[in-house]
């Protein structure tokens, strides 16, 4: 369902109307409310998406059930392993075969949706996040509409104990109204206009310096105010529904260097990289080139995980490069500066 639609318009309008009418129903209604805008095209793509995505759900579901009562590490890997597979054929067998076999649909969310179900499956099996939801919260987890298709990525312990709580206040949905108001507006008013300029310029057989500079800034603005647009809605949609998320998005392009850049955009993707690949990897604690390494390696897969694209791959090793050459930088008191990344990585994009 695309979120600039009449149709979500009047789907969201039912949907809040529907929770206020029904609040000790809230999780079915919610429940309900996400396969509604899964499956909102009808296409057998998305029939099957959904199908293997509730699969993949209920695997995670009672390998935690599992994890809580023995913590073997077997299990978490194997399912952590199944799931990353899974990811793998429907997203990257194309990329990986050079377009010889491809897969004949990719459920919408599958990469967001894996990061959350490992996230879930490591927290459980840590021990830091010890509540036990029914089938239900968890297939609303797994599904919420707000975030099920560019995020942010949840952390079960921000959403299972408020999907518990009473119908949100008043003044949360005012709130939320407004954050989705301002990430329409982003999408509409500045992404949308300033991408069709982007693809006017890209379109060009053999554009002059000056035009290729202002495709690119382009570009650079569309990406943002695209994604950052559609955080804030996802947010406050979440909120208008009773749910308070972190901001994914703090002002990237304030940063002062590559590194900075990196803490402030995608917050979620980003914090999840580095709890579970950058510290499980040694993160800075075995030297100097190792600590280069692993940066390396995190910002290879951040790219593969944005696109099945060689594209992607240069964008995320450059990315790599950079941030480490800001840290040997900032070393000596000195910064990379933000103007030689930023607009190189999405030029690369």
């Amino acid at each position: 369902m695309n979120v600039q639609s009449l149709a979500f318009l009047a789907f969201l309008t039912v949907t809040v109307f529907v929770c206020r009418l029904l609040p000790k129903e809230r999780i079915w209604v919610l429940l309900a409310a996400s396969l509604v805008f899964y499956l909102w095209d009808g296409a057998p793509a998305a029939l099957w998406g959904c199908g293997l995505l509730a699969v993949s759900s209920f695997v995670s579901y009672l390998a935690a059930n599992t994890l809580r009562k023995h913590r073997r590490k077997s299990v978490l890997l194997a399912v952590v392993c199944y799931h990353i597979a899974v990811l793998g054929i429907f997203k990257y067998t194309g990329f990986f075969t050079g377009g010889a076999v491809r897969m004949p649909f990719v459920p919408l969310g599958i990469s967001f949706f894996t990061f959350q179900q490992i996230w879930y499956l490591r927290e459980v099996y840590a021990g830091t996040f010890s509540q036990a939801p029914t089938p239900a919260e968890y297939l609303t987890y797994s599904f919420f509409f707000p975030t099920v298709s560019s995020g942010p990525i949840l952390k079960p312990e921000n959403f299972f104990p408020q999907l518990r709580e009473a119908s949100p206040l008043p003044q949360d949905t005012a709130a939320g109204l407004y954050a989705v108001g301002l990430g329409l507006a982003k999408k509409v008013l500045i992404a949308n206009q300033v991408g069709a300029l982007w693809e006017q310029i890209s379109a060009m057989s053999a554009p002059t310096a000056v035009t290729a500079w202002l495709g690119a800034i382009a570009f650079t603005f569309q990406i943002y105010f695209d994604f950052s647009g559609y955080s804030d809605m996802a947010i406050g949609l979440g909120q208008v529904f009773g749910f308070h998320f972190r901001e994914n998005f703090d002002h990237p392009y304030d940063a002062t260097c590559i590194r900075d850049f990196w803490r402030k955009w995608h917050i979620s993707l980003s914090s999840w990289f580095k709890d579970y690949v950058y510290i499980p990897l040694g993160g800075n604690r075995k030297g100097k080139v190792r600590t280069a390494i692993n940066k390396l390696i995190v910002f290879f897969l951040t790219g593969l995980w944005h696109g099945a694209n060689w594209t992607f791959v240069v964008w995320g090793i450059v990315n790599g490069i950079l941030v480490c050459i800001g840290s040997y930088r900032n070393k000596y008191k000195k910064k990379t500066p933000l103007w030689l990344g930023v607009p190189l990585t999405f030029i690369l994009a």
